[in-house]
C-alpha cells in the first residue's frame, strides 16, 4: 500500500492518461487485500456502502488529467483526490473491523492512516503477522504491538 501499485490513483505529476495495471497483485490475493476489498464493490464485505463512493471517485480520477498544460496541478483533481482518500479511509476502516488476522509490513503499520484506523475503530483482530520482521531490530518490531492492546499473538 505504501508504494503506488495496482489500484492506486494517479498523482498530479503522472501522465495525462492513466491505464489501470491490474497485473501487479495476483487475482487469488485480491480478495484478502485491504485496498481491493475497500475499493472494489464485488470484493467488499457486505454492508460496506462506502466502497461504492470509493469506486465512483476512482473512476472519476482515472478519467481526469491531473495537471494543466504547464504542469500545474489542477484544483478540481486535487479536490476529487481528497474526497477519494477520505472515502477510501472510511471504507478501509469498515473492512478492517471484519478482520481477525492481520498481515502487514512495518511500513504499513507505521502509516498514520492505518494506525489511526486501528486505534479509533472497533478493530479487534487476535493475530498479527509482520512481514519483513527478520530484517528489523526487536525494538522496531514492538511498534505494531502498540497499535492495539488486544493482540493475542504476534508472529
Amino acid at each position: 500500500q505504501q508504494a503506488r501499485g495496482a489500484g492506486s490513483v494517479p498523482a498530479a505529476g503522472d501522465a495525462p492518461t492513466v491505464a489501470n495495471d491490474t497485473k501487479q497483485l495476483p487475482k487469488h490475493l485480491r480478495r484478502v487485500a485491504l485496498h481491493w476489498r475497500a475499493s472494489v464493490p464485488s470484493m467488499a464485505t457486505p454492508g460496506n456502502d462506502k466502497v461504492h463512493e470509493v469506486h465512483k471517485w476512482y473512476n472519476l480520477l482515472t478519467k481526469m488529467n491531473p495537471a494543466e498544460q504547464g504542469g500545474t496541478p489542477r484544483k478540481d483533481f486535487q479536490a476529487a483526490y481528497k474526497e477519494y482518500r477520505k472515502a477510501l479511509q472510511q471504507s478501509e476502516a469498515l473492512e478492517m473491523r471484519c478482520a481477525n488476522v492481520v498481515l502487514m509490513t512495518l511500513g504499513v503499520a507505521a502509516r498514520s492512516t492505518i494506525a489511526h484506523q486501528i486505534q479509533q475503530s472497533k478493530f479487534m483482530p487476535t493475530h498479527l503477522m509482520v512481514d519483513e520482521a527478520g530484517m528489523v531490530t526487536q525494538s522496531e518490531l514492538v511498534y505494531p504491538l502498540t497499535l492495539n492492546r488486544m493482540w493475542q499473538h504476534v508472529v
